[in-house]
């Protein structure tokens, strides 16, 4: 019986993945704009502004950070620029925020309708395609919600059989810690960007959660991903790979001060204030700026951090090892960034071919074998990694 409830999970958290992916095809003028930064721009506005609506337009916190680490490995842009928007990578949990405020508020059918219309737009004239997706997408996520609320007799009656309900309800630090590291193996297992959001929404509609294990699901679910982020950045060059630990541990020292805020945030919510709603939406709303609290600690330390680090000198060594072409069949690049990078690196492989092309024997005898050797390995790794990531571009399209 429990399937079917987790069914309706599976269903949110498919129409998550389609609007995420539209909203990143849909933003790429905006992160065209980032990506044409001048390394020389002197207006601090305009460029925090460019980071943020690219991190808006990415359709999810994941697809950014690895957007922000794909730049910094190929060396394809600015390493202030690249490291400001892993630093602000958290900005693109803003459509979650949104969709866990207004998940009880508004009825999924409407959502839908609205898609119906951009479909026969698209039917009819070829444009809104996008647009139909994002609220197919969106009203998937409300429709999965609204039916697990329905059908949450069969959560309560499948907790009922066990102790972990109490276990579920019980806000102190052990049960914490336990759902810390659940959530944590959970999102290794399944890889789902924000599935521990809606989890938690679900089982506060239902009663079964404290506000103080949701935070714990979140904050498991979060340092996954960074330690993914950092394991999947390990075989990537000294610079990349460095930034992607400080970036980690940054990131971990954010989510512990979050953590703190969060438990002094809910001592306020234990006094009984509300916000003039029923049960379901007064919790689900402490929840969100609980959540909200964690992601702008971690946002300020990641700043402070970012700060000191875009300051130190890149070395001049060429870029590589690359990152993994996996990136791209996982959809864990946009699809404007993968364009980007694999213009700029046929570029730089077509310079690499012209200076090898364009040395007569004797100038090849005037330079050492070992520089000779890096430059054509070079060439070999280059061809090899755009011809792997030009066939996974064409499988994603």
């Amino acid at each position: 019986m429990i399937l079917m409830w987790l069914a309706c999970l599976g269903l949110l958290l498919f129409g998550l993945g389609l609007f995420q992916g539209a909203l990143s095809d849909a933003g790429a003028f905006l992160q065209k704009r980032f990506l044409g930064l001048s390394e020389n721009e002197n207006s601090l506005f305009k460029i925090l502004l460019l980071t943020k609506m690219y991190a808006l337009s990415c359709g999810g916190l994941v697809r950014t950070q690895y957007n922000a680490m794909a730049l910094l490995n190929t060396r394809t842009f600015s390493k202030r620029y690249s490291i400001l928007l892993l630093c602000l990578s958290s900005v693109a949990v803003w459509s979650i925020l949104l969709m866990g405020l207004g998940i009880w508020l508004i009825h999924w059918s409407t959502l839908i309708g609205f898609a119906v219309v951009f479909y026969l737009i698209y039917f009819w004239f070829g444009a809104g395609k996008l647009l139909f997706k994002m609220f197919f997408g969106l009203g998937l996520v409300f429709l999965g919600a609204q039916l697990a609320l329905r059908d949450q007799s069969i959560l309560l009656s499948t907790l009922a059989e066990g102790e972990i309900h109490f276990l579920l309800a019980d806000g102190r630090f052990t049960s914490q810690f336990i759902w810390l590291v659940t959530s944590f193996v959970m999102t290794l297992l399944i890889g789902v960007e924000s599935w521990s959001v809606f989890f938690c929404i679900l089982l506060l509609s239902s009663g079964s959660l404290s506000l103080n294990g949701a935070v714990a699901f979140v904050i498991g679910e979060l340092l996954a991903h960074l330690f993914v982020l950092r394991w999947r950045s390990r075989r990537l060059d000294n610079v990349a790979r460095k930034i992607a630990k400080d970036y980690t541990l940054a990131s971990v020292f954010g989510l512990v001060v979050g953590f703190v805020v969060c438990g002094e945030i809910r001592g306020v919510f234990a006094w009984g204030y509300g916000f003039g709603s029923n049960d379901i939406v007064n919790k689900n709303i402490q929840f969100m700026i609980l959540f909200f609290a964690l992601i702008v600690c971690q946002t300020l330390t990641t700043m402070a951090w970012g700060h000191f680090a875009a300051q130190k000198k890149m070395d001049e060594i060429g870029a590589g090892p690359y990152f993994s072409p996996q990136w791209i069949r996982q959809d864990l690049l946009s699809r404007g960034l993968f364009d980007y990078i694999q213009e700029k690196l046929k570029k730089r492989l077509t310079q690499l071919l012209d200076q090898k092309n364009n040395l007569s024997t004797t100038e090849r005898e005037k330079i050492p074998r070992g520089i000779l050797q890096n430059h054509d390995g070079e060439i070999l790794n280059l061809t090899h990694w755009i011809s792997s990531i030009s066939d996974q571009g064409r499988e994603n399209c």
